[in-house]
């Protein structure tokens, strides 16, 4: 497996690119030579970082990997960078992984945390609240299914509602009919015929 990694604009590298081969990748050089710029780009490819050179507009990282080819896209707004493209890592809980576990640079919350001295319950639970999001959602997804075929029963009924009203009021008149039959022959009782069998 081999990633090649192309960088603009991102953290203190102008223009850049490297390959990253399987296994243990070494990044050495002096200071000031972009090592962190170069890490912040890896970051930045997987969803986790968005270092837009300072005083530029915008910036790129482009990954291809052996099954694809992912570009992130930063642009500078208002004094806010934000992201456009789909980074390697899809999942939000996969990239707070990431972020807490495998990116141990000094910015980690886990290295700062365990260098005051901090309890690291919540920072080692945080991709837990990720996985009951993901069930929350699942959840609310299948009660909304739920909910859409009652709908459509619903739906169905309605449509069905002004062939019963009909049928209901036809049979009502009949029934009214029937009624004043009844109360005419109770009080005309000679209109009624004789019951006449034959043998």
């Amino acid at each position: 497996m081999t990633w090649h990694l192309s960088l603009t604009n991102i953290a203190g590298i102008r223009h850049g690119e490297a390959h990253i081969e399987s296994g243990i990748n070494a990044v050495r050089a002096s200071n000031w030579q972009g090592k962190s710029s170069f890490l912040a780009g890896i970051q930045t490819a997987l969803g986790t970082a968005t270092p837009l050179t300072e005083g530029q507009a915008s910036g790129e990282v482009n990954l291809q990997t052996d099954a694809d080819e992912i570009t992130i896209q930063l642009e500078r707004t208002n004094g806010t960078v934000s992201r456009s493209g789909q980074p390697y890592l899809a999942e939000e809980y996969d990239r707070v992984c990431a972020e807490l576990f495998a990116f141990l640079d000094e910015d980690n919350e886990i290295r700062q945390a365990v260098r005051a001295g901090e309890n690291l319950e919540n920072l080692l639970t945080r991709p837990l609240d990720f996985e009951n999001i993901d069930e929350q959602i699942a959840d609310l997804r299948h009660e909304r299914e739920q909910v859409e075929r009652e709908l459509d029963r619903a739906d169905k009924a309605a449509d069905r509602l002004p062939d019963l009203q009909q049928q209901v009021t036809s049979l009502e008149d009949d029934l009214e009919e029937l009624r004043a039959e009844r109360d005419e022959l109770e009080e005309h009782p000679s209109l009624v015929k004789p019951h006449t069998s034959v043998v």
